[in-house]
């Protein structure tokens, strides 16, 4: 009578499992070149996809947190490195133009590029933004080209700012929103493989008791 429920709760189960087979995309036959690195060769030789998508997210508050500290570090030795009047021009075009740029700009950017491109945009704009406070320190004080420069810097950077700012909550969400789902699937290959496992285990012993 025990062998009788264990059989028929092998075959619910594995009615399941099938199913759930469909979803994943990790089935018998033609699903199998579809494992996206969930299967457990693949997993043995890159290890868990879970796991690379959690270290993806805490690199990327790590550099993201540099990027906006390093940008603050310039805002605050602007004034004092390039004079008063130069330093607060950069200021207010840095912020004028996020602020348009959050407003007008950065919705449709990201929904052409994605994410993770929108940030990379982004990204190029606070470099330049960085980078032309140091070219302006370099330059001569009397230099026209030198309030240029970093004139134009500042608009890049608000750009870049605006682009940074929304496309990483979009990066954010997008990453968290993958690795619950992969984590989902290796709960479900763990199930699948320990359900194969006793079932190979029930099969050798009804050979050994034949």
């Amino acid at each position: 009578m025990k062998f009788e429920c264990f059989t028929i709760a092998f075959i619910k189960l594995k009615t399941i499992l099938q199913e759930m087979d469909k979803e994943v995309l990790l089935g018998d036959g033609s699903n199998k070149g579809n494992c996206s690195f969930l299967c457990e060769p693949c997993q043995n030789i890159f290890g868990s996809l879970s796991s690379r998508y959690k270290r993806n997210f805490y690199l990327f508050v790590f550099f993201f947190c540099m990027v906006t500290a390093t940008v603050d570090t310039v805002l605050a030795f602007s004034t004092a490195e390039l004079g008063m009047d130069l330093g607060s021009t950069g200021s207010f075009l840095l912020y004028f133009f996020y602020t348009l740029t959050t407003f007008f700009l950065a919705k449709p950017v990201l929904t052409r590029y994605g994410g993770k491109n929108t940030v990379a945009i982004g990204l190029l704009g606070m470099i330049f933004y960085t980078l032309s406070f140091f070219l302006a320190l370099a330059a001569e004080k009397d230099n026209i080209w030198r309030s240029i420069l970093f004139e134009f810097g500042a608009i890049l950077g608000g750009i870049g700012a605006g682009l940074l700012w929304t496309g990483q909550g979009s990066y954010f969400i997008t990453n968290a929103t993958e690795y619950v789902k992969i984590l989902q699937k290796e709960k479900h290959i763990q199930i699948r493989n320990s359900y194969n496992n006793n079932n190979n285990n029930n099969s050798n012993r009804n050979n050994v008791t034949r």
